[in-house]
């Protein structure tokens, strides 16, 4: 029978790193069970009328550490930890929405220029990582922007008209369209385009870079499809 050494060691080394964490976790839950416990100890014996210097010989404390769990219960009436505040944030509510303004203003504003403007415009100095943060906070992320053909006023027009005539057509009239359309393929692509946005503003005009079919080195490729599936595709010369 064939045994696979590296595979049992591997496997063997993940299960103990498992186990480790396994352990490490119980120890600070016993740790955090044994200090409650003896917070509702000291609390206990308090409320018996004992001394904070008796009531830490009778428990292995410290007299501050008595003091201070006293001092906790009197204030908050329980022996949990007060709710930590964190570290106070650097923005206020407004200075939020003016970065995020800042950056639908101008999608391809980058962050130190978004850092810069608040501090131009709005008087508030703030880094480029809090800049960052208060953008994916809404999740405003740096994303590419998707390529769409530049269409005018007339082209949306054609298009919605186009909708209107066929919305009523059923599924046998569509089965009789053939679909074509041709698409340039640059041999030596520009340079991405990114934009702050968030998942569902991907179509926003904002959001996309405009695709002008013409110069450069390029292939057209002619498709079509319908309803029995893709045809196949051709390279046209001379477009």
């Amino acid at each position: 029978m064939f045994v696979d050494v590296s595979m049992s060691s591997a496997s063997s080394t993940s299960s103990s790193t498992s186990e480790r964490k396994i352990v490490d976790n119980l120890k600070v839950y016993d740790d955090i069970s044994k200090c409650r416990d003896v917070k509702r100890q000291i609390i206990g014996l308090w409320k018996a009328k004992k001394t904070y210097r008796e009531i830490a010989e009778a428990l292995g404390v410290s007299k501050t550490c008595v003091e201070h769990s006293v001092n906790a219960f009197k204030e908050t009436g329980t022996i949990s930890e007060k709710p930590r505040s964190g570290r106070p944030r650097k923005t206020t509510e407004r200075d939020d929405r003016a970065v995020v303004n800042l950056s639908k203003i101008n999608r391809r504003a980058s962050l130190p220029e978004i850092a810069s403007e608040m501090e131009g415009f709005h008087g508030v100095s703030v880094s480029v990582s809090t800049v960052s943060r208060r953008l994916r906070e809404v999740g405003m992320e740096s994303r590419v922007a998707l390529q769409k053909p530049l269409l005018n006023v007339g082209h949306r027009a054609k298009r919605r008209n186009f909708a209107r005539e066929k919305r009523d057509w059923n599924i046998d009239m569509w089965r009789k369209v053939i679909f074509s359309d041709e698409s340039r393929f640059e041999l030596f692509p520009r340079r991405k385009i990114r934009v702050r946005r968030t998942k569902t503003e991907k179509f926003l005009p904002s959001c996309l870079v405009p695709k002008v079919q013409q110069g450069g080195d390029a292939l057209m490729i002619w498709g079509c499809i319908t309803s029995e599936g893709p045809g196949e595709m051709t390279v046209v010369d001379g477009l």
